[in-house]
């Protein structure tokens, strides 16, 4: 193979490994995400009732009926009607409509104590508007009693109307009172033609909100004003965080929910940490609580509001992104997987967390098991038994039929309530949304923001009616908190722990102080020291050794040291001749005998030979 040849190869490989990249990192996340749902059934494992009867309800709303989780459900409720038994909750009550209604269960006495909860929105403040061209002669009637009205040419009111009607603080509407005045029904005629309409506002704001119901008459004609705009109760006044859930759960059930509105969306100011534009966004699909949730509450990797955290934070808002995509969900979702999936597999290793944000960001993955069956018999209305699953039957389903599956509140042809096959927060449409360019808008890119209103289309919820701007990577926010050794964020304060209002924390969490001891701590350096000179020791123990053995050669007794010469010449002495011993010169000296000492001298050459091989 020439060299040319090899090049050619070699591109084509690379391409090929370019190519086939987004379909590995598909496979590979889809891998995680079986990763989680087996976790969710690992933990439930032979039987549902070794899991908490909360989780129960997380899991049957990811999980669908899987091993018989619906039975334990709705042996948790109060006649199977609301949960949990012993104290029954609106939240807790919606949430297992939510998944009963996902596993195929008959929901009719949910739904219904659901709506028996209900009561006119009493904690808002309600005004009644009648607007002229002209200074106007009305009546307004409430009761078994007719109160005259005068519209001025300043389109003030002259005076109020009886006891449940009095002048507002701008003089231009009639404000009602409290107690039966907001359940009467109020007839309203002028001599000239006239509108009437319904204000109200949260008694903690001055923002205005006006009703979506305007009634017009010609002259001396009548038109009636009810305040039928309700909330959810629980202990007899509004819970707000219990009528968001409520309402979307009926909402997925294809009951009206536009009663509850004025309510949900007076009251949004002082309940953000709800999260309340996602619930809004599945009722109404507006577009400002479309931009709020996408560029307000999105932080760049999930979304964080409130004292909610960010994984159920993130579910709340895929929930209402659910069958739609977005740069943000993509983002959020990829982080999920990427970066909390703890080694058993669920998301922040935590059951709910996981089973939450399987059902709101990949209901449609197929990982999920639906209700598990023998026999058509056994499956809802609707839906047929198909390799052991229950699955809507393709006659009613709504893809099939070739209609489109579309946000709740965004259908603009003909709804197919009957056909089935949408996600939870879909209905099945006779028209699909109008593409990006169709609106007028383009979809900004992963590095850009729009400029203006952002609307959800057929491809995208990402239109922008406006201009891409380059996008500012979010700052990490900086808290002061937990400088010191003694400082720390946490939900409460306990103990000694003293909280410091002038230190930040993450939201949903105050910095909590400790009492500094007054004690010193010089002992606690000494430790130290002696700590590390031990570790230095261990070190260097060899070279230590031989220190120590020089040091200690220095001071030992050895040989005496030999004199440089004898102090007086010796005697000479006249011995008889022998052969066997030598005669030296008188003028030689004899050889320096042999002194003691001789074992210590062998020491000392022991030592030194030792301090030589160490020191090899």
């Amino acid at each position: 193979m020439n060299k040319k040849s090899r090049c050619i190869t070699f591109g084509i490989i690379i391409s090929l490994l370019f190519l086939s990249f987004p379909l590995i990192s598909a496979e590979s996340n889809q891998s995680k995400i079986d990763d989680a749902y087996q976790c969710l059934k690992d933990q439930i494992d032979d039987s549902c009732s070794k899991i908490t009867s909360e989780e129960q309800i997380y899991a049957l709303l990811a999980l669908g009926n899987y091993k018989d989780c619906k039975s334990k459900v709705l042996e948790n409720s109060r006649n199977q009607e609301c949960w949990p038994k012993s104290n029954c909750k609106l939240k807790d009550t919606a949430l297992a409509l939510l998944a009963l209604d996902q596993a195929n269960a008959n929901t009719e006495k949910v739904e219904n104590w659901l709506l028996n909860q209900t009561k006119v929105a009493d904690d808002l403040v309600w005004y009644l508007q009648i607007d002229t061209a002209n200074s106007s002669s009305c009546t307004v009637k409430y009761g078994s009693s007719s109160y005259p009205v005068s519209i001025l040419s300043t389109r003030k009111v002259s005076s109020g109307a009886g006891s449940c009607l009095s002048v507002s603080e701008n003089g231009y509407w009639l404000k009602f009172g409290t107690g039966n005045c907001v359940v009467n029904e109020y007839k309203i005629s002028c001599d000239k033609e006239f509108t009437t309409t319904l204000l109200y506002r949260n008694s903690d704001s001055s923002t205005i909100h006006v009703s979506q119901n305007l009634h017009s008459e010609s002259a001396n004609g009548e038109t009636t004003e009810k305040i039928t705009y309700k909330c959810f109760q629980q202990a007899g006044t509004c819970n707000y965080e219990g009528s968001l859930w409520s309402a979307i759960a009926l909402n997925s059930l294809k009951y009206d929910t536009g009663s509850y509105l004025p309510y949900l969306s007076a009251s949004i100011d002082k309940n953000e940490k709800y999260f309340p534009e996602s619930f809004l966004y599945i009722l109404t699909g507006e577009d400002d609580y479309l931009s709020s949730i996408l560029q307000d509450d999105f932080n760049g990797k999930f979304w964080q509001v409130g004292t909610l955290g960010k994984f159920k934070s993130t579910a709340i808002a895929l929930l209402a992104l659910q069958g739609q995509s977005s740069n943000e969900a993509d983002k959020a979702m990829t982080y999920i997987v990427d970066e909390t999936q703890g080694s058993n597999g669920c998301f922040n290793s935590n059951f709910i967390d996981t089973a939450f944000l399987l059902y709101s960001g990949w209901s449609d993955s197929g990982g999920g098991v639906t209700e598990e069956c023998s026999l058509d018999s056994d499956c809802a209305s609707g839906n047929e038994c198909l390799n052991g699953v229950c699955v809507p039957i393709q006659s009613q389903n709504c893809v099939s039929q070739g209609h489109f599956c579309v946000p709740s509140a965004s259908c603009t042809g003909i709804e197919f309530s009957e056909l089935k096959g949408c996600l939870s927060f879909e209905i099945c449409c006779s028209e699909d949304l109008p593409t990006c360019s169709q609106l007028g808008g383009e979809e900004c890119g992963l590095s850009e923001q729009c400029g203006g209103d952002l609307t959800e289309s057929y491809e995208t919820l990402n239109c922008c009616i406006g201009t891409c701007e380059p996008s500012e990577e979010p700052e990490e926010p900086v808290y002061t908190c937990g400088v010191e050794s003694n400082e720390v964020c946490q939900s409460n304060c306990i103990g000694e722990e003293t909280q410091d209002r002038s230190l930040t924390c993450p939201a949903g969490q105050v910095c909590c102080v400790t009492p500094k001891s007054g004690g010193s701590l010089w002992w606690i350096w000494i430790l130290l020291i002696l700590i590390f000179l031990v570790i230095l020791a261990i070190i260097f123990k060899n070279k230590l050794k031989l220190l120590f053995f020089k040091f200690r050669s220095r001071f030992k007794k050895g040989p005496a040291p030999r004199q440089t010469r004898p102090p007086f010449p010796p005697s000479p002495v006249y011995r008889p001749y022998s052969s066997q011993r030598p005669v030296f010169p008188a003028n030689t000296p004899r050889p320096a005998p042999r002194r003691a000492g001789g074992e210590k001298n062998k020491e000392f050459e022991d030592t030194i030979r030792k301090l030589k091989e160490m020191s090899k």
